[in-house]
């Protein structure tokens, strides 16, 4: 069922890209303003917390953020503080994110 689910759900982004890779931040701000209608993210710097477990976008009252979990193999985006998605975190290939 795994191999069937990755198949079906693209990756998103690749973890270590995010913010260095402006081509793949592009693809992630397309991603996040397409399926969560952020249209507030166009523009905006992400940035990783030092720990480089999470991505964080901010403007005046709004916020999102995207946090690894490599325990269980997932990411979750958060906006305005509550989770809203779960994205699956490939370990297998240099932490892609679907």
């Amino acid at each position: 069922m795994k191999m069937i689910e990755k198949k079906l759900k693209p990756i998103v982004f690749n973890w270590q890209s995010i913010p260095a890779n402006q081509n793949d931040t592009d693809s992630l701000t397309q991603y996040l303003i397409k399926n969560f209608e952020l249209n507030w993210i166009e523009n905006q710097n992400f940035k990783k917390t030092t720990d480089n477990q999470t991505i964080e976008i901010s403007n005046g009252g709004n916020s999102a953020s995207i946090t690894l979990n490599k325990h269980i193999a997932n990411a979750i985006l958060k906006i305005n503080r509550k989770s809203v998605y779960e994205f699956a975190l490939d370990v297998d290939r240099d932490q892609n994110v679907r």
